[in-house]
C-alpha cells in the first residue's frame, strides 16, 4: 500500500499587466452587444479552478513529453487523457487492484484523474477583488436587493473571435482522430460515416469495409462540393477588424488569493512539480494574449499536515513562479525547503526519462471500447451493404424475369399466327 501524504499550498496570484476572461459570450458577435464579462462568484472576480487545472495540467504534460526526443503517445488517447483528463462515455470500473497498479506505474495521470479515475489533486477557485457590493433594504413590498458594481474593471476592445493560440503545439494525428472519437459511440445514423471515415484515415490501424459509402464528414468539409456552385468549399474567413461586443480585463497588479491541497503519494507530488516546471516557462491565464494580458506571478508557502490530527500543519517550503513582466531580477522558478528536493527528484527522473512510469498507462480499456464500437459500426455497415445489395439484385431478378415473360409472349404470339 502506497503511502499517502497531504500537502497544502497556501498563496497568492497576480497578474501584473491585467488579467482578462477567456470565456466566450454567445453575443460576442453581435454589433452593440453586452461585453465579455469576466467570471464572478460571490461577488468576487475568480480565476476559476477548472481554468487553473487545465493550465497547470497542459504544461505538465509538455514538460513530459518535452524530455523525450521522439514524441512518448502512443496514440490520440494518451494525448486527450494526459492533457484532458480522458473522454467522456469512454473506460471502464476499475477493481481495487487495477487501479493501484495504474495509480503506481502512471502517478501523472493518478495525480490529475481521467474517466473512471478520481484525480488526488484538489483546485479550487482564486479568489480576487470585490466586483460588486450587494445590500439588502427594506421596502414597501418586502425586502429587495441593490447592486452597487466595482469600477476595478476595465472595458477592451474586441477585433476578433480568436481565443486560442494556433502555435498549440499537438500531436499531428490529433485533428483527424478526434473526429473519429466523437463519432465512435453515436447512433446508428452515423454508422456509415464513421467506417468510412475511419477507412480513409487509418485510424488505429483498424480497416474498415463499405468504402465510399458514405458522405464526408465534417472534418472533410474542404473535400465537400459545394451544392449551389459545385466548388469545393475552403472554408470561412474572418474579418479580424469587426469591431463587435468587447471584453473586460482587470488592471495591473490584481491579485487573487490561491488556496489548494493535494492528498497522494510522494511520487504524485512529484509529478506535479512537473506542472509547475513547465508552467514557469510561460506563465499565462485567461484571454487576449496579444494585448500582452493573462501573465501571473504565483507565489505559494507549503504546508504539510501530519498524521496526528492534534497538531496544526508545518510549514516545510515555498514555490514561486516569476513571469518577469515586473520584475527582471530573478529566475522564472524557485523553490525552497522540502518543495526544492521534490522538484530535484522531478528533473533527475526527466533527465532519466522516467524510469518505471508509463505515460500510456491507462488508455488500453479505452482503447478497446473503441475498436469494439468501429467494429460494431463495421458490421452494421456490412450487414447494411449486404441488405442493399439482395435488394438491388431482387429488383435485378424482377425486371429481368418481366423481360423473359415479355419475350415469352411474343415468341408464342408468332407461332399462333403462324
Amino acid at each position: 500500500m502506497m503511502k499517502t501524504m497531504t500537502v497544502i499550498f497556501d498563496g497568492e496570484i497576480t497578474a501584473p499587466l491585467g488579467y482578462a476572461s477567456s470565456k466566450n459570450s454567445k453575443k460576442d458577435r453581435a454589433k452593440n452587444t453586452q461585453y465579455q464579462a469576466l467570471p464572478v462568484s460571490a461577488g468576487r472576480f475568480v480565476l476559476p479552478g477548472e481554468q487553473l487545472a487545465g493550465a497547470l495540467r497542459r504544461a505538465g504534460m509538455n514538460d513530459i513529453r518535452d524530455a523525450f526526443e521522439e514524441e512518448p503517445l502512443t496514440s490520440i488517447l494518451s494525448f486527450y487523457q494526459a492533457c484532458v483528463g480522458g473522454i467522456a462515455g469512454f473506460g471502464k470500473q476499475y477493481k481495487m487492484g487495477e487501479m493501484t497498479d495504474l495509480r503506481r506505474r502512471n502517478p501523472f495521470v493518478s495525480l490529475w484523474g481521467k474517466a473512471g479515475v478520481r484525480g488526488h489533486l484538489g483546485l479550487g477557485h482564486a479568489v480576487g477583488p470585490v466586483t460588486e457590493t450587494v445590500t439588502v433594504h427594506q421596502g414597501k413590498e418586502g425586502p429587495y436587493t441593490r447592486v452597487t458594481p466595482s469600477v476595478e474593471r476595465v472595458h477592451g476592445f474586441r477585433s476578433d473571435d480568436l481565443a486560442r493560440d494556433p502555435e498549440t503545439d499537438v500531436p499531428a494525428s490529433f485533428w483527424s482522430q478526434r473526429e473519429v472519437l466523437r463519432f465512435a459511440g453515436a447512433s446508428p445514423e452515423t454508422a456509415k460515416q464513421v467506417a468510412e471515415f475511419a477507412e480513409r484515415k487509418d485510424f488505429f490501424d483498424f480497416p474498415l469495409p463499405n468504402k465510399g459509402d458514405a458522405v464526408a464528414l465534417e472534418a472533410d468539409a474542404d473535400e465537400a462540393e459545394d451544392p449551389a456552385g459545385g466548388e469545393k468549399e475552403k472554408g470561412k474567413l474572418t474579418n479580424i477588424q469587426n469591431g463587435y461586443g468587447g471584453f473586460e480585463y482587470l488592471p495591473n497588479s490584481t491579485t487573487f488569493t490561491h488556496r489548494f491541497s493535494l492528498t497522494g503519494t510522494e511520487d504524485e507530488i512529484v509529478m506535479l512539480m512537473a506542472s509547475f516546471n513547465g508552467f514557469a516557462r510561460q506563465p499565462r491565464l485567461g484571454g487576449h494574449w496579444r494585448h500582452n494580458l493573462g501573465w501571473v506571478n504565483m507565489r505559494y508557502t507549503v504546508y504539510l499536515r501530519d498524521d496526528d490530527p492534534r497538531l496544526a500543519p508545518r510549514e516545510i517550503g515555498s514555490l514561486s513562479i516569476n513571469s518577469h513582466m515586473d520584475d527582471l531580477s530573478g529566475p522564472a522558478l524557485t523553490t525552497t525547503g522540502k518543495v526544492s528536493e521534490w522538484m530535484d527528484a522531478y528533473l533527475n527522473l526527466r533527465r532519466e526519462g522516467f524510469p518505471g512510469m508509463d505515460i500510456n498507462a491507462g488508455v488500453e480499456d479505452e482503447a478497446a471500447v473503441i475498436q469494439a464500437n468501429l467494429k460494431k459500426i463495421a458490421g452494421k455497415a456490412r450487414k447494411d451493404a449486404e441488405k442493399k445489395g439482395k435488394k438491388d439484385q431482387n429488383k435485378k431478378d424482377e425486371k429481368d424475369n418481366g423481360v423473359s415473360d415479355v419475350q415469352g409472349a411474343t415468341q408464342q404470339e408468332v407461332k399462333d399466327v403462324a
